[in-house]
């Protein structure tokens, strides 16, 4: 027998003696005492499964002689009975264990064991392709693979999280515990149509509407949103890394015309500019539009000067009169009240100014006599 047939056996005989004492602990089993150890052991005993089935392949394929095979053979049908026998005795007695000794075996371990964790939201899906992905992945992590769930109790959590369309899909079928995997069949085969998922990222691609102004804010979320697009296209398959001269002539069509500028200055330099290179030189760009944010002095706000009140008196005029001075007429000089513009118009039968300039004339004859 050769050098590695003699380690590959001798590594088999050590898991021979680890099964022998996994036997012994069953044998000896005191629930008190060490039923703590169960869900650790039975974590370990899945690897040593592993390591055996390696071992003994190996040495299967290296045997030579009919009676290297006649052994092999005898050890792997005496140690499979004996795994066999004590995987399920170890999943029986942690199944005895009381569900709080589970708890607090567990709370040992995980460090956040006593923290209140915000709950997480059941997403909702309405039919919208663009959304298929991220709510089949949560989906399937909070409610599909949750081994605690009934089906009833998942296809129900399914229906209260699909909309509008979505929800039509699985309208026709029966709410019930063998119905469950259907609905989710019949909806994951509706929009998981890869071909349509990598059209409808390819368009959203290219529409995205170009930025006209140079921030920090737009520069981000042009980046965000040519970034989601593309990874959603090489999760989808397509090998969008081959995709860079393509990919850098398509966003430079979306960057404001400063920024452009820049880029085309930059890529001037440089031998082979990339998808990844423009990426980098926009990361930098809006790090220096940010700092250049903090950095800038808010503008005081501007006090318009307020003019001094200037005190307004009213106008008086002080006369000093005399009684004969008292109600004198303009007209005639004489002291009685001034005719109103009615006295006039019904006592001469002329509006007031036609009588002052009769009156003129009548004076400047009587001054000439």
């Amino acid at each position: 027998m050769s050098a590695q047939p003699l380690i590959l056996s001798s590594r088999r005989t050590i898991l021979i003696a680890i099964l022998a004492r996994y036997e012994e602990f069953l044998q000896n089993y005191q629930p008190d005492r060490d039923s703590i150890e169960v869900e650790t052991r039975m974590a370990k005993f899945d690897q040593i499964c592993k390591d055996w089935g390696s071992l003994q392949q190996q040495l299967e394929d290296s045997a030579t002689t009919a009676e290297e095979m006649t052994h092999n053979a005898a050890l792997r049908e005496d140690f499979e009975r004996r795994l066999i026998r004590v995987q399920s005795a170890l999943k029986a007695k942690y199944r005895e264990i009381p569900r709080s000794e589970v708890s607090q075996q567990g709370a040992g371990r995980n460090p956040l064991q006593g923290i209140k964790l915000p709950t997480i939201a059941l997403p909702e899906f309405d039919g919208d392709y663009m959304q298929w992905l991220t709510f089949r992945d949560t989906f399937e992590c909070l409610i599909h693979d949750n081994v605690d769930l009934p089906p009833i109790q998942k296809f129900h959590y399914l229906r209260a999280a699909l909309k509008g369309e979505a929800a039509q899909v699985i309208e026709a079928i029966t709410i019930s515990a063998s119905s469950y995997e259907l609905a989710w069949k019949t909806l994951a085969e509706r929009y998981s149509n890869e071909y349509l998922l990598k059209k409808r990222h390819l368009q959203a691609m290219f529409g995205i509407t170009p930025a006209k102004r140079e921030s920090a804010t737009t520069l981000h979320q042009l980046v965000d949103e040519f970034e989601r697009h593309k990874k959603t296209l090489n999760h989808l398959g397509e090998k969008t890394d081959g995709w860079s001269s393509i990919l850098e002539h398509l966003l430079c069509t979306k960057l404001p015309s400063n920024t452009l500028r820049d880029w085309e200055e930059f890529a001037s330099t440089n031998d082979n500019p990339s998808y990844d290179s423009l990426i980098a030189f926009l990361h930098r760009r809006m790090r220096v539009l940010e700092t250049l944010l903090v950095n800038k002095p808010e503008p005081s706000p501007i006090e318009t000067p307020i003019p001094p009140r200037r005190t307004i008196f009213p106008r008086t005029a002080s006369f000093a009169t005399t009684d004969r001075d008292v109600n004198k007429c303009p007209l005639c000089n004489m002291p009685h009240t001034p005719p109103k513009q009615t006295d006039f118009t019904e006592k001469l039968g002329l509006s007031k100014t036609t009588a002052l300039r009769r009156f003129e004339l009548l004076e400047r004859r009587l001054e000439r006599n």
